[in-house]
């Protein structure tokens, strides 16, 4: 059996505000379910983030990128930063990277870095894309069972790249006799 069983979106439970009408997840609005203003904060800077707020940007939405690592684009390769930089070029994107988000208001975020240093930034809308982790249970309830052969693929084993997961799904298959 290839199991095969996704990632879920890393919640932010305890940030005041998370579950406010103008905050929405990356998910949503790739899928065109989410409604935004002009304005977007897009909290978290890597691969998932850098894609909705260009996709947002090419719009010509505002986006303003809420990083808690000191680097923007993390996970992202060389060549893969060079054409995301050029893509950006000219679009309005500020990035602030060092800042973990701390509240969502009606009229903004409000964030803090390292020293305790809190920014209040204005934005209508704000897409959460910090991260992923693995969706496990599907897999740990049916690897308690010694009877079949259980092979992990994709995200659940690690949240990747679309080629991860066709590589993991190509040699699992490969083992299955």
């Amino acid at each position: 059996m290839i199991v095969a069983a996704g990632a879920t979106a890393l919640a932010l439970e305890d940030v005041p505000g998370i579950t406010a009408e103008n905050v929405t997840s990356a998910s949503q609005v790739l899928r065109g379910q989410a409604r935004l203003g002009q304005t977007v904060a897009v909290i978290g800077g890597g691969i998932v983030g850098t894609e909705v707020g260009l996709f947002l940007a090419e719009q010509g939405k505002e986006v303003v990128f809420v990083e808690m690592l000191d680097t923007f684009m993390n996970n992202i390769t060389f060549d893969e930063k060079l054409v995301y930089e050029g893509r950006f070029d000219g679009l309005k994107v500020s990035v602030h990277t060092g800042k973990r988000l701390e509240a969502v208001t009606d009229d903004g975020v409000t964030v803090v870095d390292r020293f305790g240093r809190k920014t209040k930034i204005l934005v209508d809308s704000v897409v959460l894309a910090a991260g992923f982790r693995p969706n496990r249970e599907l897999i740990d309830s049916l690897m308690a069972d010694p009877r079949p052969r259980v092979f992990e693929a994709g995200d659940c084993v690690s949240p990747r790249k679309i080629f991860d997961a066709i590589h993991d799904g190509h040699l699992a298959a490969r083992l299955v006799d």
